[in-house]
């Protein structure tokens, strides 16, 4: 398998934002899905403020809500597969991780998972 190319915060970065308004898929968004892209950016990670559980946007619904998918990071799930939507989300209960965090787990979930150093590999058993 080949090396993943590491992110940086700039690949994260608010600035990016700018270029994304500026993209023919946001003109094309109704105004309420515009404004909802504009205050929750789907170029960072989010984080549920009562769990903590990493996500980032996967879309925004005219109800105000939004659809995330759950990357699994920091849980007994990180193993998955990166497909584990969640529908409804009011985008209130999510905060914004720094550009500097998302890129760090999202280099972290690239490169896979760690072995487990309480397994041993050569039992005496």
């Amino acid at each position: 398998m080949g090396e993943v190319e590491k992110l940086t915060a700039e690949d994260f970065g608010f600035s990016k934002l700018e270029e994304l308004m500026e993209e023919d898929w946001f003109k094309s968004r109704p105004p309420d899905i515009q404004k909802m892209i504009v205050k929750y950016p789907p170029i960072v990670l989010y984080k549920f403020k009562d769990s903590g559980k990493v996500v980032y946007l996967y879309s925004y619904c005219e109800d105000g809500t939004v659809t995330v998918i759950h990357l699994g990071y920091g849980t007994e799930f990180a193993f998955m597969s990166r497909n584990w939507k969640v529908f409804d989300v009011k985008p209130e209960a999510l905060e914004a991780l720094t550009p500097e965090e998302s890129a760090r787990i999202m280099n972290e979930v690239n490169a896979g998972p760690k072995p487990n150093p309480n397994l041993n590999a050569n039992p005496t058993n």
